[in-house]
């Protein structure tokens, strides 16, 4: 009877003393970080094109997380920073947004602010450079052409009085020059710059026995 008592208390001492077996709390928590991160959504298009001198606002996006939610609130945008509807150009707008865990999602929007024959229009003081000399020559008007796309040049210091040429180019940026009559041509192409404040032609002219390059600069008055 004693030798059974004592082994059921050492059975009952091992019990009580044998240490517990601890959940490991840091690796369940490693087990369920968040490692995923949020998803923006653009509203509108991804890709804008607006007309040059314009105003428009950022049409936004929204952002969700699977675990925190709508963070459409906490998206930082570089639209006011980046876009200037007076710069023909393409430019490029970026959406940033962070959730709690600090997962980042980032997402971009092209903007081109593009030129219209109307934003042209008006008188230009205007040079010519003709095999190397330069001169001063008459005012210059620019005015619409023949369709909504063409500007009309005049004078024209080639084989014709008028320039018809449609604007060309991502930004509506490039003219065309092909023009001829009575046998002299005038061939190549042009660049608005200074966001429609000055305008270079550069083209050729050519006749049956002779060519020569021509360069008329226009500045807005």
């Amino acid at each position: 009877m004693k030798k059974l008592l004592f082994i059921s208390s050492l059975s009952l001492s091992f019990i009580i003393n044998s240490p517990c077996k601890k959940k490991d709390n840091n690796a369940e928590n490693e087990t369920k970080k968040d490692t995923t991160p949020p998803v923006i959504t653009l509203k509108g298009q991804s890709d804008f094109v607006f007309i040059f001198g314009y105003p428009m606002q950022d049409p936004g996006a929204i952002a969700m997380d699977e675990t925190y939610g709508d963070l459409s609130g906490n998206i930082s945008s570089t639209w006011n920073s980046e876009v200037d509807v007076n710069n023909a150009a393409v430019q490029t707008v970026v959406y940033t947004v962070s959730d709690k865990s600090g997962n980042k999602a980032t997402a971009s929007r092209k903007v081109t602010v593009k030129l219209m024959p109307y934003n042209l229009h008006g008188e230009y003081n205007t040079t010519i450079t003709q095999s190397g000399q330069t001169y001063t020559a008459n005012i210059t008007t620019l005015s619409d052409g023949d369709n909504p796309f063409q500007i009309s040049i005049s004078p024209f210091f080639g084989p014709v009085s008028t320039l018809k040429s449609d604007l060309s180019g991502e930004t509506g940026n490039l003219l065309t020059v092909d023009q001829s009559a009575s046998g002299v041509t005038a061939k190549g192409g042009g660049e608005i710059l200074e966001n429609a404040k000055k305008i270079v032609l550069t083209y050729t002219i050519s006749t049956s026995c002779s060519s020569y390059p021509c360069i008329q600069t226009m500045t807005k008055k």
